[in-house]
């Protein structure tokens, strides 16, 4: 309903859609707050925007914290350039990490590279190469040590990705961290960002590229690559003349 005036009231149970209208609303408010103030269940300061977040841990939007929104996260500290206790993991000679044996690896491994990927948005806006961002490379994002420990242990285990219709035959399962990072690797061939280089001149832009990338991973893996990198994540027609 409408108001006569900005200083009148809205009925009980309404609420002005803004300070300055004079049209009252029964939505809720839109949330204000970033992620990691609501899902956050723990958080730190990291050392540096560039630095990687420990196990279960993401940056945060303005890459000076990481947060974890799981319940009882592991036990992290900096490792200060000193050795880690025998109880502890050494993660990207920058963290201590105790007291995740209780996890799954899949768990750990989603939010590595959810934290990957932010990392990457960073590099890309300080124009500084993705070789920059540590675990580039990996088949999975997740610290070197923490998938050391898990593969010792036998725990090793990934989210299984749906396999495409072209994709990969019955019983060879990719993880979707693999399937991104699969893409990615693409990614940074066709765009020759991974040497820090310009890209060749080509018929795709970046949508395209992106576009056809995604399409070619598929699934949520490949919508989350295609988005990254301007495309739909959805395979396209080509270009007259491409």
């Amino acid at each position: 309903m409408k108001k006569a005036s900005l200083s009148d009231p809205c009925p009980a149970g309404l609420r002005a859609e803004s300070s300055g209208s004079l049209w009252c609303t029964n939505k809720p408010e839109a949330r204000g707050m970033a992620p990691e103030q609501w899902l956050a269940k723990g958080k730190f300061p990291k050392p540096s925007k560039a630095a990687r977040c420990p196990a279960t841990y993401r940056s945060s939007l303005d890459f000076t914290e990481c947060y974890t929104s799981i319940d009882n996260p592991p036990a992290v500290r900096l490792s200060k350039g000193r050795p880690c206790g025998p109880d502890e993991v050494n993660e990207f000679d920058l963290w201590c990490t105790s007291r995740f044996d209780h996890l799954p690896y899949s768990e750990i491994e989603s939010a590595a590279f959810g934290d990957y990927a932010k990392l990457l948005d960073l590099a890309a806006a300080e124009g500084r190469p993705y070789s920059t961002v540590p675990g580039n490379g990996q088949e999975n994002k997740a610290s070197p040590g923490i998938r050391a420990w898990y593969q010792a242990q036998g725990k090793l285990t990934t989210a299984a990705a749906a396999p495409a219709a072209s994709g990969p035959s019955k019983g060879d399962h990719t993880s979707a961290a693999e399937d991104e990072a699969r893409g990615m690797a693409a990614a940074r061939g066709m765009t020759g960002s991974n040497a820090g280089q310009p890209a060749p001149a080509q018929c795709n832009s970046g949508s395209a590229t992106g576009a056809a990338i995604g399409g070619a991973v598929g699934g949520d893996a490949g919508a989350k690559i295609g988005s990254m990198l301007g495309g739909l994540g959805k395979k396209k027609k080509k270009q007259a003349g491409c």
